[in-house]
């Protein structure tokens, strides 16, 4: 194989060294290697699971604690991911876990209203429901005014409460970013 001669540069010298430089050419071109047809691979299935709705759980009350984490370990597509007797404890879980839904109750250590605020503070993307022993429009308001998006009364059905922890987690799936 012969080598091909040198290209000449353009013409005109370095503004640096003063110099024509010279460029030349490859000593050898070879074809480039052939390569194998790609296989087509099939498409990897999907084994994952679908995600889980993270529910953080905020009351005072050790047994209702207790039942709300069976009631959501009981369902396939939700998970409690913390549990928390105490309204500071809240506000730290939920920077932690960042759970999709945290079930709050209005009279609980360090205030309902208290706990709801640490929690929007947080983790905004929190949606949050306000679980109370009692029906009062005065409580309710409060929740809602300290960002609670739902208050339930406690001792509604489970289907209820499952139900209300669906929908919250829907919203904060498909709600925009203001």
């Amino acid at each position: 194989m012969t080598t091909p001669d040198p290209v000449p540069a353009e013409t005109g010298a370095s503004a640096e060294t003063g110099a024509s430089a010279e460029i030349t050419a490859p000593t050898e071109i070879t074809a480039p290697a052939e390569t194998a047809a790609p296989t087509e691979t099939p498409a990897p299935t999907r084994t994952a699971a679908p995600a889980r709705i993270t529910v953080l759980v905020c009351d005072d009350d050790a047994r209702i604690c207790n039942a709300l984490r069976e009631v959501i370990g009981s369902q396939p597509d939700l998970a409690a991911v913390g549990v928390t007797q105490d309204a500071g404890e809240a506000a730290a879980l939920a920077k932690h876990y960042r759970p999709m839904v945290a079930i709050v109750d209005v009279r609980m250590p360090g205030g309902g209203p208290q706990a709801v605020r640490g929690l929007r503070e947080q983790s905004p993307e929190t949606q949050i429901l306000a679980f109370s022993a009692h029906n009062d429009n005065g409580a309710i308001e409060e929740m809602r005014t300290a960002g609670a998006h739902r208050y339930l009364v406690k001792g509604a059905p489970v289907r209820e409460i499952i139900a209300a922890i669906r929908e919250l987690a829907g919203s904060a799936v498909t709600e925009p970013e203001r």
